[in-house]
């Protein structure tokens, strides 16, 4: 079958993810430039920063990886249960987040969440991508009734830029959860993946830089390799894996930009000083085998 697919044209492609609708690397950049003058004066009225995004962890997740006896097969049982629980969550600045379970996600459940939160963090600027359920008219309608029945309380919602994830921190904290929880282990019950689930929300504190995501660089997410002749790109202000941008001075850093992919040519010239004394070793004994002259034969006709 392989054979005749391939006499027939078609070819064999790996299948990766990808974002269809991707913000450009300019309109991230000046995206990203724009963000410490909207966040300035927010600070300056006690607000704190925060990611918001909602994930779905059911019994089909699926498993990363798994022990099995060598020659036989996986076979995971599947499809016993639909249902799945909507966590949605918050990760500030300070390293704190807040995650809450509803049984869907829509506008009225993200009403009850933020009414909720504001109790723990009266002021505070969430950016959130572009769901319509973030930018809907009834989620509108309730920040501006909200600021006005409450004016010690303020909610700022911030849209990221189209098909960014890579810019929000909670999609990290999300990956690490479904790493621990869901990929690792398989649940007999749905109420048993619900306390699994909880349980790691309540006693697990990761540290992440809300920043270094924020002002992470797309050319580096995107794992392209840059050409040799490619001029350097310009020092914008942008986070190439550390650093602020914007004029954050509070959270530069020094640069880690991953080094360019070097030629097949250029990494097996590079080689471990082991290997070096060993090359001069046989160069030197080549070249003395070389310098001596040819033995004369041990009979010689006449």
């Amino acid at each position: 079958m392989r054979k005749l697919l391939i006499e027939s044209g078609v070819t064999y492609h790996k299948l990766s993810k990808s974002q269809a609708n991707r913000a450009g690397t300019p309109a991230v950049r000046s995206w990203q430039w724009r963000q410490e003058p909207r966040l300035a004066p927010r600070r300056e009225k006690g607000c704190i920063v925060g990611v918001f995004d909602v994930a779905f962890a059911g019994m089909d997740g699926g498993m990363g990886r798994m022990w099995i006896r060598r020659g036989c097969k996986a076979v995971l049982p599947g499809g016993r249960s639909r249902q799945v629980v909507a966590l949605h969550g918050i990760y500030f600045e300070d390293n704190r987040h807040i995650v809450r379970e509803y049984a869907r996600a829509d506008s009225r459940t993200l009403i009850d969440f933020l009414e909720e939160v504001t109790a723990k963090v009266p002021r505070m600027v969430l950016y959130v991508d572009r769901s319509s359920i973030h930018s809907s008219a009834e989620i509108r309608r309730f920040l501006r009734e909200f600021r006005k029945a409450h004016p010690d309380r303020d909610v700022r919602l911030f849209l990221l830029p189209r098909g960014s994830p890579y810019l929000s921190v909670i999609e990290e904290f999300w990956n690490l959860l479904k790493d621990a929880v869901t990929k690792r282990y398989r649940y007999r019950t749905f109420n048993a993946l619900r306390w699994a689930v909880m349980d790691y929300v309540r006693t697990t504190r990761v540290k992440l830089d809300l920043y270094r995501f924020l002002y992470r660089s797309p050319e580096v997410t995107r794992r392209r390799p840059r050409r040799p002749d490619a001029p350097p790109s310009r020092a914008n202000g942008t986070l190439d894996g550390g650093g602020g941008g914007g004029g954050a001075a509070a959270h530069s850093g020094p640069s880690t930009r991953r080094p360019l992919p070097r030629r097949a040519s250029e990494r097996n010239q590079r080689r471990t000083p082991r290997n070096g004394a060993l090359r001069k070793v046989h160069s030197k004994a080549r070249r003395t085998a070389q310098e001596k002259p040819a033995r004369p034969l041990a009979c010689q006709c006449p």
